[in-house]
């Protein structure tokens, strides 16, 4: 495995060990070198100043290590995709249509300020089924979901 793969993995865990509430998948495009990786929700992305801190960090050590490769950190409303992922740091995502269920208004007090948050009342005969990771041997979670987290009460 390429040496810049590895560094990136190993900074783009710590990057999400200190900012957990962030999705980040990442990809290596051979066709045109280039690193590419995904960080959701697009909120954070573009104001969570700690997070960008980093980012800036990453890049900086990356393009003065590996010399002719490119690195690019992309959000959900980029022209570039994440289509094939080597590493996923995130959440899962239920996909459930949430038109049946009584939305109710819940407040929380969270540390990350560019999360919101809805709940759901769901009946108890509602089942959820959470696919495993595709890579058996990732042990990261994936989700696709942007700016809402939804909570479901039982």
């Amino acid at each position: 495995m390429k040496e810049s793969i590895i560094f990136l993995k190993e900074k783009l865990v710590e990057l999400y060990s200190e900012h957990s509430h962030l999705e980040i998948r990442y990809e290596y495009k051979s066709i045109i070198n280039t690193h590419v990786v995904e960080v959701k929700p697009v909120h954070c992305f573009n104001s969570d100043r700690p997070y960008i801190l980093k980012q800036i960090e990453v890049e900086d050590v990356f393009e003065n290590t590996f010399f002719g490769e490119d690195i690019v950190f992309i959000t959900d409303d980029s022209l570039i995709k994440v289509n094939n992922p080597i590493l996923s740091l995130g959440v899962s995502t239920i996909n459930v249509d949430l038109s049946e269920f009584e939305q109710q208004k819940v407040s929380f007090v969270v540390a990350q300020p560019c999360l919101t948050y809805d709940a759901y009342i769901i009946p108890q005969d509602f089942d959820v089924f959470i696919a495993p990771p595709d890579n058996k041997n990732d042990i990261s979670n994936i989700k696709d979901s942007g700016v809402k987290l939804e909570s479901f009460l039982f």
